[in-house]
């Protein structure tokens, strides 16, 4: 009789080929940046802003407009600013808000974040900080279910990139080709890419359910594998590390692979201090990636010690200074750990940090 492991190799090779399909890849794709929601809530934030040059005025934002039903004498298309990632008082950051004269609208972009945001504080940050205008507060997600407060409306990006296109095709065609247009494609396909729920082929369908428990034995041996990598992961870093004590949380960052954050109170937990990472991201074509999130790492000394084991940067967020460092891809998970140690102790030696400030000794 087969084993357990022969049986489901099996089954993986009875796979429809589609399960595997390759999506067409984006700017974001070569950049390095697909699985963060950072850099697509930044360039959604520039096509929202009717003042930059690409020419494309309120289109991004009307077609929010017709999920949002505004008040019919409301000025709409008048934008005074577009913010990204502004701070609440308690230190929180709201993805996108546009910000007009009688207005504010408040944008979620959860690709694929779990929706746990301190939403009430938001409409406090609303009513303190934009006092006098009118609020109105979405929260984008695969599915356009919110599970905010009522008054967040639920949008999901194949409603919303649907308008949009409508929108774009009849601009299009009424203006100059130019590299906006390129770009304004380019976000399309990638959000569609990487937060549009599939719908199933009716082959997919037909083998999910010829193979059912074996996908869920598959889907109980990646939880196991997984669980023992974090758990292998803390112990490294513990043991490497004296005085700090890691913790570990699963997180999917795109296309269902696993990511592996390592974050510490002391270092500012896991939302607001460094943090290092496991990225399982397609290991058996592109390898492992192995990375670290830090604040001012263009301070001289963290990033030559950076430059020296390999890593390079790999995405920035200007408004707050944090950028996310990755080290050379990894054939092996044994290799990334240990590129995860190696970025952990660069951080505990060159950038200690203590609730979200760095200290060029370490010390307080």
């Amino acid at each position: 009789m087969d084993d357990k492991v022969t049986i489901l190799t099996r089954v993986l090779s009875e796979a429809p080929t589609s399960l595997f399909r390759k999506k067409e890849a984006t700017i974001f794709d070569v950049g390095g940046a697909s699985y963060y929601e950072n850099p697509a809530s930044d360039m959604l934030a520039f096509f929202l802003d009717s003042s930059k040059a690409h020419g494309f005025g309120a289109l991004f934002l009307e077609a929010f407009w017709t999920h949002l039903k505004p008040p019919s004498d409301l000025n709409w298309s008048e934008i005074l600013r577009v913010l990204r990632e502004d701070r609440t008082e308690n230190g929180k950051r709201p993805d996108i808000i546009v910000d007009s004269s009688n207005w504010v609208l408040f944008i979620e972009n959860k690709i694929r974040h779990v929706q746990d945001n301190p939403f009430k504080e938001y409409e406090r940050h609303a009513s303190q900080a934009f006092n006098g205008k009118t609020p109105f507060f979405c929260v984008l997600s695969p599915s356009g279910i919110s599970n905010a407060p009522p008054n967040w409306i639920g949008i999901s990006y194949g409603s919303y990139l649907r308008e949009l296109r409508a929108l774009l095709g009849t601009t299009l065609l009424a203006r100059p080709f130019s590299k906006w247009d390129v770009f304004a494609r380019e976000i399309i396909l990638h959000l569609e890419n990487q937060a549009t729920e599939h719908e199933m082929e009716p082959r997919e369908r037909a083998f999910a359910e010829e193979n059912y428990t074996n996908i869920v034995r598959m889907a109980a041996l990646r939880d196991s594998y997984v669980t023992q990598l974090a758990e292998e992961g803390k112990q490294r870093l513990n043991a490497a590390i004296t005085g700090i004590t890691f913790e570990c949380k699963r997180e999917d960052w795109g296309e269902g692979y696993d990511a592996l954050v390592f974050w510490s109170e002391k270092w500012g937990g896991r939302n607001d201090g460094t943090v290092v990472f496991l990225h399982l991201w397609n290991t058996s074509v592109n390898g492992i990636t192995a990375g670290l999130w830090v604040r001012d790492a263009s301070f001289a000394p963290i990033k030559r010690e950076l430059e020296k084991v390999g890593a390079r940067p790999d995405y920035t967020t200007p408004e707050t200074g944090w950028q996310c460092w990755v080290s050379p891809l990894q054939k092996t998970v044994d290799l990334a750990l240990n590129s995860v140690l190696t970025l952990a102790k660069i951080a505990a030696r060159v950038a200690a940090p203590v609730v979200g400030e760095f200290y060029q000794d370490g010390t307080k």
